[in-house]
């Protein structure tokens, strides 16, 4: 089933403390840190993409939707290997 109201995107700093909320809510052990995503977003080698689901803004809001999920692809600098 596909549900065309998720989408991903390259993740911010700005999306640092929803993050974290995630990594709280889904592990018990062996979390990612504020410090250690903001590191991972800093570098060029690595793609972390967020999910999230698209909605329409209700007047007066400024909230972003909240975050489903994320990937973090940790990629080997100087060749084509992915982890």
């Amino acid at each position: 089933m596909v549900d065309n109201n998720v989408r991903l995107r390259p993740a911010t700093l700005q999306d640092l403390d929803q993050l974290v909320a995630l990594e709280l809510s889904c592990f018990d052990s062996d979390r990612m840190s504020k410090r250690s995503f903001k590191h991972q977003l800093q570098q060029d080698h690595n793609l972390l993409l967020v999910a999230e689901k698209t909605v329409e803004k209700h007047q007066g809001s400024d909230h972003a939707p909240p975050l489903l999920g994320y990937v973090l692809v940790f990629m080997r600098q100087g060749t084509s290997l992915a982890r």
